[in-house]
């Protein structure tokens, strides 16, 4: 995905999150500066860095939940994986995971439904450390 479709599916989604905001949640909901808020399936609440919205992986997982929720699930980002699934995700971004385990968590992504059973069975399968 080139930078300005990505730009362009972050301001999407920023617009769409914005107008529910307003009257839907308290001060203590919204995300300090620089990060914002999404939910996995299980109702986790996450509060990610905005700079990680531009990595593949979370560009893959935001087209999966535009795809299966549609923009807004009860005025807030769903993403299509459990707590655990989205945990090991930013994990490897904090860590700066190589290309290689950013291709395989892509490949993952797109071959099976996130959940943690599955992503147990992935780092056994493929020994992905990140």
């Amino acid at each position: 995905m080139n930078q300005s479709k990505i730009l362009q599916f972050a301001k999407k989604w920023t617009q769409a999150t914005r107008a529910h905001r307003r009257n839907k949640m308290v001060k203590s909901q919204i995300a300090s500066k620089g990060h914002t808020v999404v939910y996995t399936t299980d109702e986790k609440r996450f509060v990610v860095p905005i700079s990680f919205l531009s990595s593949n992986t979370f560009t893959e997982l935001f087209c999966m939940a535009e795809e299966v929720f549609g923009l807004l699930v009860d005025g807030r980002i769903t993403l299509p994986c459990d707590a655990e699934f989205l945990q090991y995700v930013i994990s490897c971004l904090k860590r700066r995971a190589s290309k290689e385990v950013e291709k395989e968590l892509l490949k993952f992504i797109s071959t099976s439904r996130c959940s943690q059973s599955s992503i147990s069975k992935m780092s056994y399968q493929h020994q992905i450390l990140c």
